[in-house]
This record gives C-alpha cells, sequence and structure tokens, in this order.
C-alpha cells in the first residue's frame, strides 16, 4: 500500500509539472517558428511585428535570437516607435551583451518621453551596466552630461545626481555642475530637495569659479558656462544670496577675461548693486573681484587690463555699502585698502580720491581699525597735510605717521622737528621695517638734505636703534603664561588708548598674541574692533607654542573665520588620508583651542548674540570625537 501510494504521489507530480514544461516550450516553438519565417525577410517587415518578436523571444528566453533578429532589422529600418529600441535593449541586456544594451537604451531615450517608467528603467540600466558591468564610468558621464537637460524631468534620472556632481566636481567641471543643478531644478527639484541635497554644491560652484585662474584661457570663465549660471541663479530661488553670489561671481570672470583679451565689455555693475544691496557684507569680496580674485600677484594676470576700467563706477556700490556694514566688517574692508594689499596692484584708491575721502569720512579714518590710504606725503603742501593730520591722529598707518611728521616740521620743513615727532609720538605705528632706516632717508630728501649724509646717518641711527628695541622686547613663548598674559593685556591697552605711546606697538601686540594662546579667552569676551580682529588674525595663523604651532603640523596650521576649512581635513588631506600617522604623532585630534572656541560659541549663544567668526573657528577646529557627537 505505501509503495503503491509513493508511486502514485509520483505520478500526480509529473502531470502537475507536465503543463507548464508543455506552455513553455511551446512558447520556444512559436518564437521559433515565427523568427523562421521573419527572417526570410526580416528588413521588409513592419515595425510592429519586429517589437512583437522581441517581446515574444524575451518572454521565451531566448533574448540572443530576439537580439539577433532585432538587429538585422534596425541595420536597415529607423523605427518610428522607440519601444522597438527599448524591448531591443532589455533583450540585448538578457543576452549578457552589455555595450550593445547600453547604447540601445541610449537610443531609445533620445525619442522617448522622458517621463515614462519605461524610460526610468533604461535611465537606470544605463547607469548599471556601464558603471558596474562595463567599468565604463566615463561613457555614462558624456551621456549624462548631454542628456540631463531632457532627462531630468524622469525622478529616477535624479537619482543620479549625486555620483555625477561628484565626478564633475573631482573633475574640476565647473559647467557640468551648473548645467545638472539648473537640470534639476528645471526638471522638478523642490526647493527643499536643492538645500538639503545640493547646498554644497553651490557653494563649491561658487568658490570654484571665484578661484578661476585668469592667467590660463582654458581656465576662464566662458560666456556660455556664465550664461548658465545667469540661468541658475534665476532659477534657485531657494537661496538668494547663493543665486546672487553665483550671478555676480561669474560675470565678473566673463568681464575681466574679456578686457584682457583686449574686448570691449561692460562691467556687471548691476550684478554687483543687486548682491550689495541685499548682502552688503560681501563688498570686500565684489571688489577683491574686480581685482582679480585674490591680493596675491599670480594667476591675475595683469589687472591693468581690466581694474582701471571705469573704477569709480565699480567702486561706488562698495563704497555705497560701508554704511551697512558691522565694525569687523569694516575693519576688514578697509584693511584692503592698504597700498600694498593687492600685490602688484590695484590701488584701491588713487591719491586724489583718498584725500577726499579722508576729508569726507574723518569719522571712518581716524580710528585704529581706519584704512590706510595713500596720501603721497611727500608731495603734500602744508595746508593739506594740516587739514589731513587731526583726521590721522588714531589711524594705524605708517604713512599717516609720516603726515603728521610733515606738519610737525611746519612750513620751514624741519627736519630735527620731523623726526621727533616720526620717533616720538607718532612711532607707535611703526614696526622694525618702517624703522631700518627708509623713512629717516625719506624724511631727510623731503626735507631738502640738511646738515648732509651726517645728519641723515645720525637720525638712521637712532631708527634703527628703535627698530632693535622693539625685536629684542618680543615676548618669548617659553616665558611663563602669567607674563605673557600681562604683556599682551598692556600692550592692547596702550593700542586702544587715545595716544598710543609704545613703538610699534601693533606689531608688538600681535607678536605677542600670537605665543600667547592663554588670552583667547579674553580677545573672545572682548567686543571691541580691535580685540576681535586680533584674535581672527591669530586664529587664522595659529598660536606658536614651545613646541611649534599649536595645530602640530607648520604646514597645516591655522582656523580660519571666514571659510570652511577643518584642520583635520586639511592634515588628512597633507598626509595621504593616513589616519595610524597622525594618530602616532597625536594628530589625529582636535585643535588644543577646541574647548576654548566652543566655550564661546555656547556662551554666544546663551546670550543670542552669536559671532559668525568664532562659530567657523569652531567648527574648524574639531576632531574626530567632536564631529562624532554632533
Amino acid at each position: 500500500m505505501t509503495g503503491r501510494f509513493w508511486l502514485g504521489f509520483a505520478v500526480a507530480i509529473v502531470v502537475a509539472a507536465l503543463p507548464v514544461d508543455l506552455a513553455g516550450a511551446a512558447d520556444v516553438f512559436a518564437f521559433e517558428a515565427k523568427r523562421a519565417s521573419i527572417l526570410k525577410a526580416i528588413e521588409t517587415q513592419p515595425e510592429e511585428v519586429i517589437r512583437d518578436l522581441v517581446e515574444q523571444g524575451v518572454a521565451a528566453a531566448r533574448p540572443q535570437q530576439a537580439l539577433a533578429a532585432v538587429q538585422q532589422w534596425l541595420r536597415v529600418n529607423l523605427p518610428r516607435d522607440p519601444t522597438v529600441l527599448y524591448h531591443a535593449g532589455r533583450a540585448a541586456e538578457l543576452s549578457g551583451d552589455w555595450s550593445s544594451a547600453v547604447a540601445l537604451y541610449q537610443q531609445f531615450l533620445e525619442r522617448a518621453d522622458p517621463k515614462s517608467a519605461t524610460a526610468g528603467d533604461a535611465i537606470t540600466a544605463i547607469h548599471a551596466l556601464a558603471i558596474g558591468y562595463l567599468d565604463d564610468p566615463a561613457s555614462v558621464y558624456a551621456f549624462d552630461r548631454g542628456a540631463a537637460t531632457r532627462l531630468a524631468v524622469n525622478p529616477r534620472f535624479r537619482q543620479f545626481d549625486r555620483w555625477f556632481i561628484d565626478t564633475a566636481i573631482s573633475r574640476g567641471d565647473r559647467p557640468a555642475v551648473a548645467a545638472r543643478l539648473l537640470a534639476s531644478i528645471k526638471g522638478g527639484a523642490s526647493a527643499d530637495e536643492m538645500t538639503a541635497l545640493y547646498d554644497n554644491d553651490f557653494r563649491w560652484l561658487v568658490s570654484s569659479i571665484r578661484g578661476a585662474r585668469y592667467d590660463l584661457p582654458q581656465d576662464r570663465v566662458s560666456p556660455e558656462f556664465a550664461a548658465d549660471c545667469k540661468a541658475l541663479a534665476a532659477t534657485a530661488a531657494f537661496d538668494e544670496e547663493r543665486r546672487l553670489l553665483l550671478d555676480w561671481s561669474a560675470a565678473v570672470r566673463v568681464y575681466n577675461a574679456a578686457k584682457i583679451e583686449g574686448q570691449d565689455a561692460t562691467p556687471p555693475l548691476a550684478e554687483a548693486q543687486a548682491l550689495l544691496q541685499k548682502f552688503p557684507r560681501h563688498a570686500k569680496t565684489v571688489q577683491t573681484d574686480w581685482a582679480g580674485g585674490h591680493a596675491g600677484q599670480h594667476y591675475r594676470d595683469d589687472p591693468k587690463k581690466y581694474w582701471p576700467h571705469e573704477v569709480e563706477a565699480k567702486m561706488a556700490a562698495v563704497r555705497a555699502a560701508i554704511t551697512k556694514l558691522t565694525p569687523i566688517e569694516k575693519a576688514e574692508l578697509f584693511e584692503t585698502w592698504g597700498e600694498r594689499y593687492y600685490a602688484g596692484g590695484p590701488q584701491v584708491m588713487s591719491v586724489a580720491a583718498a584725500r577726499e575721502f579722508a576729508v569726507a569720512n574723518p569719522q571712518l579714518v581716524n580710528q585704529t581699525t581706519g584704512p590706510a590710504l595713500p596720501f603721497d606725503w611727500m608731495k603734500l603742501d602744508f595746508e593739506t597735510a594740516s587739514n589731513l593730520a587731526p583726521i590721522l591722529e588714531r589711524n594705524p598707518s605708517p604713512e599717516a605717521s609720516l603726515v603728521r611728521a610733515v606738519v610737525a616740521a611746519g612750513k620751514g620743513k624741519d627736519f630735527d622737528k620731523a623726526m621727533g615727532a616720526l620717533l616720538g609720538p607718532e612711532v607707535w605705528r611703526l614696526s622694525p621695517q618702517e624703522l631700518g632706516g627708509s623713512y629717516a632717508d625719506a624724511v631727510w630728501h623731503w626735507a631738502r638734505r640738511p646738515g648732509g649724509n651726517a645728519t641723515r646717518d645720525e637720525q638712521i641711527k637712532r631708527s634703527k636703534a628703535i627698530g632693535e628695541s622693539i625685536q629684542k622686547a618680543a615676548i618669548k613663548k617659553e616665558a611663563a603664561a602669567a607674563a605673557r598674559v600681562a604683556a599682551v593685556k598692556q600692550l592692547l591697552t596702550d593700542f586702544r588708548s587715545p595716544k598710543p605711546t609704545t613703538p610699534g606697538v601693533r606689531s608688538r601686540l600681535v607678536q605677542a598674541i600670537s605665543v600667547t594662546p592663554e588670552i583667547l579667552p579674553d580677545l573672545l569676551r572682548d567686543p571691541s574692533v580691535e580685540a576681535q580682529r586680533l584674535a581672527s588674525d591669530v586664529l587664522a595663523s595659529d598660536f606658536e607654542g614651545p613646541k611649534g604651532p599649536l595645530s602640530g603640523d607648520p604646514q597645516i596650521r591655522g582656523l580660519p573665520t571666514g571659510s570652511y576649512s577643518p584642520l583635520l581635513s586639511r592634515l588628512l588631506a597633507r598626509h595621504s588620508q593616513k589616519v595610524d600617522f597622525l594618530k602616532k604623532g597625536n594628530l589625529y585630534r582636535a585643535h588644543p583651542l577646541e574647548p576654548v572656541l566652543r566655550q564661546a560659541v555656547t556662551s554666544e549663544i546663551a546670550a543670542k548674540r552669536i559671532d559668525p567668526g568664532h562659530l567657523i573657528a569652531w567648527i574648524n577646529a574639531r576632531g574626530p570625537a567632536e564631529t562624532r557627537t554632533e
């Protein structure tokens, strides 16, 4: 009985399975019969017949045979319905002919409804096959770059935005990043999506544009790229500041590049005004972009080719923004007005404009954070110098000391009186560099060389002695903390007094702070512009400890207060991401001043008056442990 049971059970299984096997065999038989018939005149077959044949071949697990047939037909026919190409691509994919599959899917997408589900399937297949199986990301990158405008309406295409943009950034392909962001916005990406997923890409784009080199024609911003940036700026309503910065940055680089080539060009004054009217704190950025993008002498080509063109109109928007700036922002802008701030030029103000500005704006000029304006002191007549002298009483510029020495000398140009003022009440502005003899020699020539070389040499010797005394008074980093802190406080008090008396007080103060990290909490709590500027400068350059910079690496140092630049990231990049190496050298850590900066930011948040510079410096100071606890 048992044997009969199992026999019956086995027969039942076979019988139950038989219809399925017979159905599959029937599908294959039907497909082969149809294919044999069609192949007799494949070139003249109707499109619908070919499409049905491919679909039937895929369903019957005969994709290779279906692919061979449709490829014969496609050699002499162009399908009206692009789904033929889609099914052909599907057959190629199942056949393992991935190169043909990618090509057929791409041809399909050129004519398909980009919003359709089949388009989404083809998009996904192209990326999966070319990147994952063919190891050919370059071909997909090229395809995406050309098809983004059309296909970005399909969410399946936008799911590859991150891969594409990251690849474009790694290549430095600014136009590709801009075009992809623009396509995504036009394709339907919401403002929330753009803010959450693409904010860093906008920041990179602006930063990359501002870093474009003028000395390399191939690196300059092209008019076509600038047009994409303008369209992107007009569309990216989710971030007003970012879009205005983008519009301005691209426009000014196209303008400067055109002037370098000797072409007629109109400066983008409207873009500058639009940015500064809404966000006046970018006044320094706008001015520096007019000047070539940075203060260094390299990569700007020759600023004389573009800076002087309509310079007064360019600077009008910058000067108009001054009244809207915070005291610290004003101080940072005024710092750029110094005669040698932009290496190799340009000079922000002409001598005539500087004299006029000082007289018209004494409250801005007559302070320790005022601008170091060019006055061409040797050519000043006594009346003009007399008008300027009281305005320059607290101005930190070394030339202010010379102007006031001119007045002290009187109309008769008394050399002794001039030097008495220069090395007396006006010496607080001068560093060892100015005291090295050049200023004394210049004043002697201005005074018509009285007493011959002996008189001049006597004053030069006196001047050098003061310079040497400043250098000898430098605070030693090995000194006790209490002594260093006391020295900083004394110098800071004198610097902020109505009439400083310490020779070279600011240069001495900067040096003393640089070896006194213990003073940072006091500086961060001090709301004065002088203290905040000093803190920002020393954080950016790094404090010196007995064993070197606090960062631990002389080549990677400082905590910028105006840009995102984490110390740990820079250390990892410099040392090829070798975490073990950094750990061995005790560098895989937060900056030693991270707790101080964290406490300052915490206190400011509690007081609802957070300082952006302190916040950025703290972010840049964090190490791996602090990052993990966010």
